[in-house]
This record gives C-alpha cells, structure tokens and sequence, in this order.
C-alpha cells in the first residue's frame, strides 16, 4: 500500500482527533465488553446454575454472540488507530464503526430484552 501524502495543517487536528477518539471507544468498547460477560457469567446467582430462568437460557447465547461483536468492533477501533490510512479513509471507516457500535449497544441493551420480555412474555425473574 503507498503511504499516504502528508496532510495539510488545517486537517491535522481532525486527523489526531479522529485516532484520539477511535482509541478511546477501543477502551470504551472493551470495558462495555468486559462488563457484559461479567454479567453474562453472574446469571443464576445466588441459586446457582441451575436455577435459570426462562429469559436467562434464552437470552445466553445471544447476548454472548453480540459481546463477541462488542470486540470485534474494539479491535477494529484500534485498527484506525494505526496511521497508514488516509484521512478521507480513516474518517469514513471511523463513522461506519461508530454507527456500528451504537447499533450493536442498542440492540443488545434494547431490543433483545424488549423482544424477550414484552413480546415473548418470558419472565425475567425481576418480579412484580
């Protein structure tokens, strides 16, 4: 791959900003990661195992499959993090990831209980 032409000025504060941000939502993804499979791994506690509810043993996989995403996603922000792509690249791929990731977190954080709760009805073990 050639390397890119050096940026004029004007457009190096955007081009530091976007790797700034790109390694701060690596971080942030992480972490988001992190604490869903901490959360993931508490299902069933204090009863143990086997005493899942219905939503749980719904739900495991799924949410497993999408934090698995949530890594991805935090491995291709360090991607944009290494300087050998050019700043039009760079700024659009970071939007694409972006969006990304917050239709990920949305999903995982709305729709997949939403669906499981509202529309299926399966009892989340909350009670009343």
């Amino acid at each position: 791959m050639p390397k890119p032409l050096p940026l004029p000025k004007r457009f190096l504060f955007l081009s530091y900003m976007v790797t700034v941000v790109s390694f701060l939502l690596a971080l942030a993804t992480f972490v988001l990661a992190l604490m869903g499979f901490v959360n993931l791994s508490w299902i069933g506690f204090p009863s143990g195992a086997g005493q899942l509810t219905e939503y749980d043993r719904a739900t495991r996989t799924l949410l497993t499959i999408l934090l698995w995403g949530h890594l991805a996603l935090g491995l291709y922000f360090f991607r944009l993090v290494i300087p050998d792509l050019t700043l039009r690249t760079k700024v659009v791929r970071f939007l694409i990831t972006l969006t990304a990731l917050i239709l990920l977190i949305a999903f995982t954080e709305i729709a997949v209980p939403w669906y499981f709760v509202k529309y299926l009805g399966l009892d989340n073990g909350h009670g009343g």
